[in-house]
């Protein structure tokens, strides 16, 4: 129960004219405040405090009836299990569809992810993609980079359609070999055929200066982050042109912010509270004055000391 509940009660525990309010049922608190202010008094500072208790007993009566809503009561407990294994049982019916031939379902966590910034492996959901794209448009002008490819998911489906270049950027060898069998065993559904997968760290990956659209399924954070948008910017100086970046599960959303060279372009929520990585947010690049280049270079090297100095107190 919110915890005004409890101090408006105390405080006010009686309605103008003396009524209790707790003893009121909550649907007619409203019908019988009105009531009690069809006559007000004469005085002015009477008039303005019974006008004051008036609407901190609908504040009341609001949290109350908010807290009566978020209750999770046994159907709404009920529903959200359901939910939960809908969306696994869909989960598990179109990997059984789609990834024959793939193996990029399940998850796992090998060496190359006991970095503080690293994310173990988990697969982007099937839908996410085709459901980006579909707003964004592609183009055979277009070249698409998925940093931490993993097993392949997102760059198989960027193959399919008509881009110029699809590049998977993975740091386990592992996982890259298992992405490129995968890609071969599928290859004759590409559209785009220059498709390639990269064994590199994403940090250290120089980023060709034809990308126009990258995607991140939040493989990592922190510097590691930093390192890539720093590399994409760069290139977009070196080589001027709109990029485009979808990132799933977006948790380092205001880092992208903070570079001041993205802008968001959409925001998609998750479609339940049990399928969080459907959340996604579209960030398009936009351009700055050449002067404020040096505070985004210092803004970068606080950064990097910051996280210097938390991985040197980690380490002792």
């Amino acid at each position: 129960m919110p915890a005004n509940r409890n101090r408006l009660a105390a405080d006010h525990e009686h309605a103008p004219g003396g009524v209790k309010i707790g003893a009121i049922p909550i649907e007619q608190r409203t019908s019988y405040s009105l009531r009690a202010m069809e006559a007000p008094p004469d005085d002015v500072d009477a008039r303005r405090q019974r006008l004051e208790r008036w609407g901190e007993a609908q504040q009341l009566r609001i949290s109350e009836e908010k807290w009566h809503d978020e209750r999770p009561g046994p159907f709404r407990r009920w529903t959200r299990v359901a939910r939960t294994q809908l969306a696994g049982a869909s989960a598990r019916l179109a990997d059984r569809m789609l990834d024959q031939g793939l193996d990029t379902s399940g998850t796992c966590g090998l060496s190359e992810h006991s970095h503080p910034d690293r994310v173990a492996y988990v697969p982007s959901p099937w839908y996410v993609l085709p459901r980006e794209l579909h707003y964004l448009g592609v183009s055979d002008r277009d070249t698409f980079v998925d940093f931490g490819c993993g097993k392949g998911r997102v760059v198989h489906q960027a193959a399919r359609r008509p881009f110029r270049r699809v590049i998977g950027v993975e740091i386990s060898p592992d996982l890259a070999e298992i992405a490129r069998a995968g890609l071969a065993a599928r290859r004759h559904q590409h559209r785009c055929q220059n498709v390639e997968v990269v064994v590199a760290d994403a940090a250290e990956f120089r980023v060709p200066d034809d990308l126009t659209l990258g995607y991140l399924f939040h493989p990592f954070s922190g510097q590691t982050l930093d390192a890539v948008l720093r590399s994409i910017i760069d290139s977009v100086d070196r080589h001027p042109r709109r990029v485009r970046l979808i990132y799933v599960y977006p948790l380092g959303r205001s880092q992208v912010l903070a570079t001041g060279r993205f802008r968001v372009l959409k925001e998609r929520r998750a479609l339940s509270r049990d399928a969080p990585f459907s959340r996604a947010a579209i960030f398009e690049s936009c351009s700055t004055d050449p002067i404020d280049r040096p505070s985004l270079e210092r803004r970068w090297q606080s950064r990097d000391a910051a996280g210097s100095q938390r991985q040197s107190r980690v380490g002792n």
